[in-house]
């Protein structure tokens, strides 16, 4: 089930300076979309939790990557993303 804060964006709708999640397309109905992320001790993963995912802006960049790959997405982040989703920090001992 796809959640109501989220948009796909296709490559033509990209909005320079605009931050996006970058994700990965569900294959199935049942599968939620698959973020591009980093976990809490800097490794680049694939994650469904938001909190964790990686940002980026819209630019020419991402908008090829999207014509390239037509199996990813661009997602509109959220406004209260910040306020929604809080990120862990690494403990120091």
């Amino acid at each position: 089930m796809v959640q109501a804060w989220i948009k796909p964006i296709e490559a033509a709708q990209v909005v320079e300076r605009t931050v996006y999640f970058l994700a990965l397309r569900p294959r199935t109905t049942m599968q939620s979309y698959s973020l591009y992320g980093t976990n809490i001790k800097g490794r680049s993963i694939i994650t469904c939790k938001p909190g964790i995912a990686n940002r980026v802006y819209g630019n020419e960049k991402l908008r090829e990557l999207l014509r390239n790959n037509p199996d990813h997405v661009a997602l509109e982040v959220p406004a209260d993303a910040d306020k929604r989703w809080h990120r862990r920090s690494r403990r120091i001992r």
